[in-house]
């Protein structure tokens, strides 16, 4: 995308007309996000979210035709895909009101009948505006004490989907958010998260490969359980270098077949044990994770929880996020 790029918001004339897009925050092959500003001048900012239906990455009514769809075929096929994005909105707009989920300010949903696109409609979803985990992880790195309010805070995001029946599914680094200049955490990406009870095959393997269940990985469906371990994958990366289980220890290089094999060992039932933050000497982690004498302590004790929360056996991990999080608070008001 280029710098003189123009929002779908902007070409169709504005949705909301006292908000006007600035610059784009992200890509995906979904369409973009942009920062919506205010016109009053006061400098307020959110976050808006374009998803084209179909994506552009698609090619449109005419890579459908490829796949053996007419017209109409297709355009039954893409209004699944609609009605699967004003879903994720809705189910947003739901859990809004937890502190701790992404808040959705709003949605709208308009034609574009094959102008300036192959696509037939853009969903606009305004979002409060957040910095990505993985953009503070780079720049400022993590500590301790840190790593605990992160699983404090997704364990209450979860606590709150259970409380309304919704499963993630793709709980990764990657759809964790950060207020700005806060230690604040929020989940958010609610695109592949379904309702308890809905009708899901048990082959539907969505979420990354690094962070998904081994039980889900073969064949059983995604549960409240397969979201928390998820979590639990996280911090267990975030105390192990940043490495996924198996690998060799930093800073050691890898190679390619070295990550599938350890992708390989873990999913297939293989048990990760402690991360490296468990026998690290202060000045010997990962430069983005911060260990000192005084944090080593809780950074032994932390290991312990996250090896619970991966274990390969459902049975022998925390039976929900509330206890999760209740092991998590123990530790901080210990320690910190």
């Amino acid at each position: 995308m280029t710098s003189g790029a123009v929002s779908y918001y902007e070409r169709l004339g504005g949705v909301w007309p006292d908000m006007h897009t600035g610059s784009i925050l992200g890509t995906g092959s979904f369409g973009n996000v942009w920062e919506l500003l205010c016109n009053d001048g006061t400098g307020k900012t959110e976050a808006l979210k374009e998803i084209l239906v179909p994506p552009e990455s698609m090619g449109g009514l005419d890579e459908a035709k490829m796949q053996g769809l007419d017209s109409r075929g297709a355009k039954i096929y893409f209004e699944g895909m609609k009605r699967r994005a004003l879903d994720e909105a809705e189910i947003m707009m739901k859990l809004s009101e937890c502190p701790n989920i992404v808040r959705i300010n709003g949605c709208a949903v308009c034609g574009l009948d094959g102008k300036d696109s192959n696509a037939l409609c853009v969903i606009f979803v305004r979002m409060e505006r957040l910095q990505p985990l993985k953009e503070r992880l780079i720049s400022e790195g993590i500590t301790i004490g840190g790593i605990l309010k992160l699983g404090i805070d997704i364990c209450k995001a979860l606590e709150e989907c259970q409380r309304q029946c919704v499963i993630h599914r793709d709980v990764k680094p990657e759809n964790l958010f950060c207020v700005p200049g806060r230690e604040v955490f929020k989940l958010g990406d609610f695109s592949t998260a379904k309702y308890a009870g809905t009708s899901q095959s048990g082959k539907e393997l969505y979420g990354a490969l690094s962070y998904i269940a081994p039980e889900v990985y073969s064949g059983k469906k995604f549960t409240y359980s397969s979201d928390l371990y998820s979590l639990g994958m996280i911090l267990y990366r975030l105390l192990n270098d940043n490495r996924i289980p198996f690998l060799p220890p930093y800073p050691e290089p890898y190679m390619p077949e070295d990550r599938n094999r350890a992708l390989s060992a873990r999913l297939e039932g293989a048990s990760p044990g402690l991360p490296s933050a468990a026998y690290s000497q202060p000045s010997s982690p990962h430069p983005a994770l911060r260990i000192d004498a005084e944090t080593l302590p809780a950074a032994v004790k932390l290991s312990a929880i996250a090896a619970k929360a991966v274990s390969t056996d459902p049975e022998d991990r925390y039976h929900d996020a509330a206890e999760l999080g209740a092991a998590l608070e123990d530790l901080e008001h210990e320690h910190f």
